[in-house]
């Protein structure tokens, strides 16, 4: 997976939690480096909202 692939991955999943977006609705495939890299992301922007 090229760098921007996981970061465009890793955005979207950080933008998702910022909008209360469930964080089963990660659209990437099972398995898949930008599922893993959207997660990522997901759990970055609700870790912020832990440390508030």
């Amino acid at each position: 997976m090229s760098k921007e692939t996981e970061a465009k991955a890793w955005q979207d999943g950080y933008d998702a939690a910022d909008r209360g977006v469930s964080e089963s609705k990660n659209p990437y495939p099972m398995g898949s480096d930008e599922r893993l890299s959207w997660n990522d992301g997901y759990m970055a922007r609700d870790a912020e909202d832990e440390n508030e």
